[in-house]
């Protein structure tokens, strides 16, 4: 993480955790976006968005591609796109980047361009299984 996204630092780290917080700006005429990413061990990161805090386009009840506990949903966890074995610095963080880019052209025209398969506002990835994660 250090050598390909030097703005963001260790804030806990733990054997089985570690979580990093720093910025990210989209694009050149984007908003900087503080971040923090926490990594259990088995587990899919999960991504917050600290500041500044994310709204409402108009006409939107709702974030698209946000869990219930406002993290972010970069990647269908059951296609297999992101798994412990693939570097959070080389999947994930340029994820957050392109998320963060469609939030932006969602909030102008009120519609998301970033895809995605839709999900219940219950679901939230757990532990990866045994048979996720292989390439």
């Amino acid at each position: 993480m250090k050598l390909f996204h030097p703005q963001f630092r260790v804030t806990r780290s733990t054997p089985a955790e570690r979580v990093w917080k720093g910025d990210v700006t989209p694009t050149a005429l984007s908003d900087t976006y503080e971040i923090a990413i926490q990594y259990k061990l088995g587990s899919q990161p999960r991504i917050d968005v600290i500041s500044p805090k994310l709204i409402l386009a108009v006409g939107a009840d709702e974030l698209p591609h946000i869990y219930p506990d406002e993290g972010l949903c970069l990647y269908y966890p059951k296609a297999g796109e992101w798994h412990p074995g693939r570097a959070i610095a080389d999947y994930i963080v340029p994820w957050i980047t392109m998320w963060l880019t469609f939030y932006e052209g969602w909030l102008a025209t009120s519609t998301w361009h970033g895809g995605g398969i839709e999900h219940g506002p219950a679901h939230r990835p757990g532990p990866l299984t045994a048979s996720q994660g292989n390439d």
